[in-house]
Parts: structure tokens; C-alpha cells; sequence
């Protein structure tokens, strides 16, 4: 009875470039001997994911007469990676043969070879070949997907430009303290958030780590940012993480508006525009108290019916406006009577907007 050959081949330190089949007259076949064919990767059986991640599709087995030669190759000695292994029946001839394992990709380039073997095959062996593949894993992409506020409003890039927050910085960190970084992400703040399953960053590999959110101005500085200890991210159980995204509480210039309405002589109880209500440009009078009853100097001066006035960068404090004006014959006025009448205007934080109603005075 025939002795079983093992030959096992292992693979040589460099990774090849992309190579092509060549044209072969080789064909030892005809004969009744078997080939038993088994693969690992980095020494553990392959699965899908685990060919997924070293970037092999198939394994193929090469026969060469003598190294540099033709080889031969069928569809018995290629397998798919996840098989990890195939048997053949009888076919090829007794001989002495040199054996060598090549792994392809996806495109069917060749991504790893082994080094050649050399086995003496007599009449009723299977020659028994194993290689094993020592390759750089590829860690697996898990995806992540978030969005960030500001002062609780969806960030834009109108809104990240008022709160001079140019750029969002996720961070993940191995420890909830954040002492040991493991990687980061800058984003444009304007986009107001990501999800990496459509491509792109962020993806991690699998493990446990830590996630902290930045707000940098343009110079890159921090303007706001999450604090420790930070909420964890698990990427061992699932692909794909939705994170609990910032609200960065922004200090933002006040902008001050008062809407305006001026009541109908027609329609008492009703208000409209300065139009609508009849309101002329002559004799319109329109003053501005800060929080200590000192009026603000305007600079133009309003001297015309408004149906609205904004007040870009004003210094944050509480408001009052007193306004007036007069029908065309001046048998009409209006009024806001005293500054606190239409008092109470809190300028803080970014556009605070209010509505200002003008009362027909006897």
C-alpha cells in the first residue's frame, strides 16, 4: 500500500505583484494520483470573514514540472477561501513534482504566494499540501453615524459660523478618562454630522473605546468640548454604531430684532404694517433704553416707520424701545406710551427676536 506524501509549504515573506496565468502544453494528468489540499491564514482555519479581512477570495494549488517551467492548474485545485481546503479524486500521474499555493483577490490578482515544495508521487498517493498564509489582517470597518447642536439648534454652516466653531473633532480614546488616544476624526462643523455606512470616515476595528466630541475655532483652538469620563463604544458585537451626538453650548454675539405692528384705525384690536396701518416716514420718532433706562445712541438715527429694526452685535442686556408716529393729516397717533411698554427685550445669545405692538393713542 502507497505511503501518504505530506508536503507543506509555507509562505514566502514577500507579497507579489499581480501576475497572470500563463499558456501551459504541461499536463500531467491521466494517472491515480489524488491531491488533498488545505489552507490556513496567519495559522487559523479561514471563515468568511476572516478571508474577508485578509483580502483573499481564492486559493490555488500550481503543479510545475521544475521551478521556472509551465505549470498546470484546473478547477479541482482552486477553492474558494472560506473552504479552506479541497480533495481531489485520481488524476494526475506518478512523478516528482514542485508545488506552490498562490491567493488572489477579488479582481483576481495575486495577493500571496507560498515557496515551492518539492513531492514524489508513486502510482495510488494523494499528495497531502498545506500552506499557510501569513498575512496582514485587514481589521474590520465598523461604521459609525452622528450628528451634533448647537446651543440645541442642528448645526449648519450659518450656525457654526455665528458660534465660530469651524470644526468637530471625534475623538476615541481607550479609557473612559481619555488618557490613551486611539484615533480621531476631523469634520466640517457646517455638515452637522456623518454616517460612515455611506462611505468615508469614521470606521474603527473591533473593540472598546471611549468617544469624546471637540469644537475648534478656525485656528484650531477649543472652544467646547464633551468631558470625562466618556460614554463607551463597543465594536466587538455589532458593525454599526449610532453615537449620542453634542450639543455644544455656545456663547454666540446677540443680535437684537423687534417685529412691529401698528394697530388699524379702521379695525381697532387688529394691527398691520406701517402701510397697511397708515403710518408716515414724517414726525416718526424711535428710541432704544438699555437694562439701566440710558438711551442707546443709533447711529443712522431711525427717522422712518419700521416694520422691523435688527441690531447686529449688540451688547448683551435687557432692551426697551419707545416708537411713535402719525397719520398723513396727523389726526392719527400712535405710540408705545413709556420705554417699558414694549420693554423686556433680552439680548444673550445669537438672534433673539421679538414683536413690538404700537397702539393708536388718544
Amino acid at each position: 500500500m502507497n505511503a501518504l506524501r505530506k508536503i507543506t509549504t509555507l509562505l514566502a515573506a514577500g507579497i507579489l505583484a499581480t501576475g497572470c496565468v500563463v499558456e501551459v502544453d504541461f499536463e500531467p494528468i491521466g494517472g491515480s494520483v489524488a491531491v488533498d489540499g488545505a489552507w490556513t491564514i496567519n495559522g487559523f482555519t479561514p471563515d468568511a470573514a476572516l478571508c474577508s479581512d485578509a483580502g483573499i477570495a481564492e486559493v490555488e494549488l500550481r503543479i510545475y514540472e521544475s521551478i521556472g517551467s509551465d505549470f498546470y492548474t484546473d478547477a479541482t485545485l482552486v477553492g474558494d477561501c472560506a473552504d479552506g481546503g479541497f480533495l481531489t479524486g485520481p488524476f494526475l500521474l506518478a512523478d516528482t513534482y514542485r508545488l506552490q499555493w498562490v491567493a488572489y483577490d477579488a479582481s483576481g490578482s495575486i495577493v500571496a504566494t507560498s515557496t515551492f515544495a518539492s513531492v514524489t508521487a508513486n502510482a495510488g498517493d494523494t499528495i497531502v499540501a498545506d500552506v499557510n498564509f501569513d498575512v496582514d489582517v485587514i481589521p474590520p470597518a465598523n461604521t459609525f453615524a452622528a450628528s451634533w447642536s448647537i446651543n440645541g439648534t442642528a448645526a449648519d454652516s450659518t450656525l457654526c459660523t455665528e458660534a465660530g466653531i469651524a470644526t468637530v473633532r471625534l475623538n476615541f480614546f481607550d479609557d473612559a478618562g481619555g488618557t490613551s488616544l486611539a484615533q480621531s476624526f476631523d469634520f466640517d462643523c457646517g455638515v452637522g454630522g456623518f454616517d460612515s455606512r455611506d462611505g468615508g470616515q469614521p470606521t474603527m476595528p473591533e473593540g472598546m473605546f471611549f468617544n469624546q466630541w471637540q469644537a475648534l475655532d478656525g485656528s484650531g483652538a477649543v472652544v467646547g468640548e464633551t468631558l470625562a469620563p466618556f460614554p463607551e463604544a463597543d465594536t466587538t458585537a455589532v458593525d454599526h454604531i449610532n453615537l449620542a451626538g453634542p450639543d455644544f453650548e455656545v456663547s454666540l454675539t446677540p443680535t437684537l430684532r423687534v417685529n412691529f405692528q401698528y394697530e388699524l384705525a379702521d379695525a381697532l384690536g387688529s394691527y398691520g404694517t406701517c402701510t397697511e396701518a397708515g403710518v408716515v416716514d414724517s414726525n416718526y420718532l424711535f428710541f432704544l433704553f438699555d437694562g439701566g433706562g440710558t438711551m442707546v445712541s443709533l447711529d443712522p438715527a431711525i427717522t422712518t416707520c419700521q416694520n422691523f429694526v435688527e441690531f447686529p452685535d449688540i451688547t448683551p442686556d435687557t432692551y426697551a424701545v419707545e416708537v411713535s408716529g402719525e397719520s398723513f393729516d396727523g389726526a392719527i397717533k400712535w405710540g408705545t406710551g413709556v420705554p417699558t411698554s414694549c420693554g423686556g427685550l433680552i439680548a444673550e445669545s445669537g438672534l433673539e427676536e421679538y414683536d413690538c405692538f404700537v397702539d393708536i393713542v388718544p
